[in-house]
């Protein structure tokens, strides 16, 4: 394990979650690499692989439909290296209860290059991925 390492990785994914909090979109993504993969899991009504910065920006727009952005609440954060893991909260737009949720973040060259989300308890949203399939 390389402390250097894992605090210059924890500290970029800070500062993406503070420039977003922030509503500097454009700073957050300086953050990330041109070719950053966000993943979502498949069973939200946006699952799959978004790449890019473009793809990132319509993925916040399909997020939004869903989940209250401005609600997110950053509970603890965690680095190894190059993995940067972030516990949230944030705000289901429908039922305005809070979904928690892990972020798994990859940083190399002190850029985000991928984003994968994990949620803890996804009813809600899951059902909400069923009725926009059918």
């Amino acid at each position: 394990m390389n402390l250097l390492e894992s605090q210059a990785s924890k500290q970029t994914v800070l500062d993406m979650y503070c420039a977003a909090s922030n509503g500097d979109f454009a700073k957050a993504l300086s953050f990330m690499s041109d070719d950053i993969a966000i993943v979502e899991p498949p069973y939200l009504p946006y699952g799959g692989t978004y790449r890019g910065k473009a793809e990132f920006l319509q993925l916040l727009e399909k997020i939004e439909e869903h989940l209250v952005l401005a609600t997110t609440k950053m509970e603890s954060i965690v680095a190894e290296g190059d993995t940067v893991f972030v516990c949230l909260e944030i705000g289901d737009r429908k039922t305005g209860k809070l979904l928690q949720l892990v972020e798994r973040s990859i940083v190399h060259d002190g850029k985000i290059v991928e984003i994968k989300l994990f949620y803890f308890d996804a009813g809600a949203m899951i059902e909400a991925g069923l009725k926009a399939r059918a």
